[in-house]
């Protein structure tokens, strides 16, 4: 009994640990949806965010955007 309540501990530390590896590894990037108005350029606003833009919306001024949280 004392053999599997260890095992269950260990199995739950290492999950717990795994996952916080996992989070932090996304937490240097945020992506955002982003829609300029006529007059906004979209290579400052990715310039000042240190950002890249991943797809758009054709047509319209939407920007689905992905933010460095970390200076490369």
């Amino acid at each position: 009994m004392k053999l599997a309540r260890v095992a269950a501990i260990a199995v739950l530390i290492f999950s717990l640990l795994l996952g916080l590896g996992v989070q932090e590894s996304h937490a240097a990037d945020l992506t955002l949806i982003v829609d300029l108005q006529p007059w906004t350029s979209l290579n400052l606003v990715t310039s000042l965010l240190n950002a890249t833009v991943l797809d758009a919306i054709p047509g319209t001024r939407t920007y689905l955007i992905r933010v460095s949280l970390y200076p490369a």
